[in-house]
């Protein structure tokens, strides 16, 4: 007999492969090092684009220019931008796209890894394959594929001479029994978890309502500058003691929340006094506390500045010190207390908005971010700090139900998909057992097909022991092919008769299929049957590794690394952020974009924006103070109406002819 190569070479050649893909594609959370993270937002574009996939690994080192996915901590998800800027520890990224600088800064803890690979619109297929619905459907179609992809006597037929005679002679590895005994105890592991396990838990429902605030002040001016547009400094302006003796203070709370609420409490106001130069402060009580109901309320006082200069100076006497400047704060204290979808509240809130004062102004203050080496725009400026300190706003937050959560394979899944899983594992274990019938049933080996086959030898089914010189017909061509393995000789078919016979010394071995009769051609084969089947031997297995490698990828990228939102916010503008800095000392509570040649905005603070294009417009605002901002250019003549407010702001279009009526300040 000839010798035969055995499948050690084969088998080591193809560990060895998987050991390396292993090695760089495996991720983190199945003991490999690469990240996966799917990108969803134009940041980096041209060279990322939506729906592509990323596969970052660690690095020992970062360099500028380098594209690195981060956690960025005011954005609440990992990012995938090139960083511009090392400073001390501290690193500065920006999309490729973006013509600013992140929010903030990564360190070196919070660098997940470098990018090593880009997969175009794979991330698609991660993020379809990540949802448990989808693969599941996945799952079953390739069990229905390998159960019922073939079976019977044709499997039979296209079976590989070199495996006929071990799956005849040689008993068979309860692989198929194996598997349905794990796949029963995931689904029973699955479904025992999954439905004894509470789906929810108690958790902390953030920003389930909030609490905002607006400073307003205005300080009249005795002499008016007629080069100047106002007859008074308002908010955000600095106040000169020798041109105003007043300055009224007004604060406007408002509660909001998406849940069902009631609310009521008190409101004062106080102010705070101290030295820059040494320990001195003191506290005044401004307005006091007085209660109210509702949503809304507005406190509102009037100060002298007589007094306060008068004050100052007397201190500066008293510290020897005449030059010394003092820092001012106004305190507003609001404590409510209520229900919050039917959850008992007591907040307190006191914003600060801080002045720096001395004997001839009062200015306000606020601490202003230095500039980012490397950067090209500077992510807060003084002025959007100023409007942050006037209109102050904090979250809050309580008890609520939140989904649980269960580790699998260092990775978390709620209980709800747990029990899909365990639903999903219970029926592919249904289908398996409902379609064995349908599968090829081999017999096991007798005692004496054993002994014969650890002896070398071959133990032959034969229809009947024939005459001497007559052909011995065998049951089936798998025994046939045994014989002819045994004997190393060649089988021969008969094209007009379809018969398969074997001749060995004089004796000749006969096996006629099902559809060969003696003296008649056989039918011809089934070429599209054949084709399908063929077909099916390969879609089948590689479905199932595209499956089961999705899956992995898309779970572990999907549950450990947020997807990449590149340059997306999905945080909404506030009124007070949307309107031009010229109106920050309103209080906006509608946006009115214009749609026609008139626009009227409704009573209370109005945010009014006019149309971009050529034509005679009219912008006219209610009885509230109105933020009122045209559009248009060259050829556009517009008409701003204040309307009823006192305080209306009126910005007209560049290059527009711009007409002013009823408004307190023009730009």
């Amino acid at each position: 007999m000839r010798g035969r190569r055995g499948p050690g070479a084969l088998l080591l050649l193809a560990a060895g492969v998987f050991a390396v893909c292993w090695f760089f594609t495996a991720p983190q959370q199945l003991g490999g090092s690469t990240i996966y993270a799917s990108t969803v937002g134009n940041s980096m574009e041209p060279l990322f684009h939506k729906g592509d996939l990323a596969l970052v690994r660690p690095a020992a080192a970062y360099r500028v220019h380098e594209i690195v996915l981060y956690e960025n901590h005011i954005l609440h998800r990992a990012v995938l931008h090139r960083i511009v800027a090392i400073d001390n520890g501290r690193y500065y990224f920006k999309g490729d796209h973006n013509d600013f600088v992140d929010p903030g800064y990564a360190t070196r803890r919070d660098l997940l890894g470098a990018l090593w690979l880009r997969v175009p619109l794979a991330g698609n297929a991660v993020t379809f394959l990540g949802r448990p619905s989808n693969a599941g459907a996945l799952g079953a179609a390739v069990v229905l594929l390998l159960v019922l992809g073939g079976g019977g006597r044709r499997r039979k037929r296209r079976t590989a001479v070199k495996k006929a005679l071990r799956c005849i002679h040689k008993p068979r590895h309860p692989i198929e029994d194996a598997g349905t005994i794990a796949l029963l105890a995931a689904a029973a592991l699955a479904l025992a978890v999954g439905f004894t396990t509470p789906a929810t838990k108690a958790v902390s429902v953030v920003g389930a309502y909030s609490q905002s605030g607006a400073f307003t002040y205005s300080a009249p001016v005795l002499h008016p500058d007629p080069n100047l547009s106002g007859r008074a400094s308002t908010t955000g302006q600095p106040i000169f003691l020798s041109e105003s003796k007043t300055v009224t203070v007004v604060f406007r709370y408002h509660f909001t929340s998406r849940y069902a609420h009631s609310v009521r409490g008190t409101i004062g106001l106080g102010a705070n006094l101290s030295s820059q130069s040494s320990s001195w402060h003191r506290m005044y009580v401004v307005a006091k506390a007085r209660p109210f109901t509702g949503d809304d309320t507005t406190i509102r006082t009037t100060l002298s500045l007589t007094t306060l200069g008068q004050l100052v100076s007397a201190l500066a006497i008293v510290s020897g010190s005449p030059a010394d400047a003092y820092d001012a704060a106004l305190v507003p204290t609001v404590r409510i207390h209520g229900f919050v979808n039917g959850q008992a509240i007591s907040e307190r809130f006191e914003p600060t908005l801080s002045f720096t004062v001395n004997k001839t102004l009062v200015k306000p203050v606020v601490d202003a971010a230095g500039p980012v080496a490397g950067a090209t725009s500077v992510p807060a400026s003084p002025q959007a700090l100023l409007q942050a300190a006037l209109n102050p706003t904090v979250a809050g937050a309580i008890p609520g139900r939140g989904p649980r959560t269960v580790s699998l394979a260092r990775t978390e899944l709620s209980v709800v998909d747990l029990r899909g899983v365990g639903v999903g594992l219970a029926g592919l274990l249904l289908l398996v057992l409902l379609t064995r019938p349908m599968r090829e049933r081999r017999h096991a080996m007798s005692v004496e097909q054993r002994i014969a086959s650890n002896a070398g030898s071959v133990v032959v089914d034969v229809v009947a022991f024939p005459l001497e010189g007559a052909p011995v017909a065998v049951p089936d061509f798998a025994s046939l092919v045994g014989l002819a393995r045994y004997l190393e000789r060649p089988i021969l078919r008969d094209r007009e008769t379809g018969a398969f016979t074997l001749a060995d010394n004089g004796q000749v071995y006969v096996y006629l299929p099902g559809d060969a009769t003696p003296g008649r051609p056989p039918a011809p084969p089934r070429a599209q049957a054949a084709g399908k089947r063929r077909l099916l031997r390969w879609i089948a297995p590689g479905l199932a590794i595209a499956v089961a490698g999705g899956a992995a990828v898309s779970f572990t990228a999907a549950n450990v690394v947020p997807l990449s939102n590149a340059g997306v916010s999905a945080q909404a503008l506030t009124l007070s952020q949307l309107a031009p800095s010229q109106c920050a000392g309103l209080s906006l509570g509608h946006l009115v974009v214009a749609t026609g040649s008139n626009t009227v905005g409704p009573s209370g603070g109005d945010l009014i924006l006019g149309r971009a294009g050529t034509g005679t417009y009219t912008l006219k605002g209610g009885a509230g103070n109105d933020c009122i901002v045209a559009g248009g250019g060259p050829g556009t003549r517009n008409t701003l109406d204040g309307g009823g407010g006192a305080g209306d702001v009126c910005i007209g279009a560049p290059g527009a002819l711009n007409i002013f009526k009823n408004c307190a300040l023009t730009y």
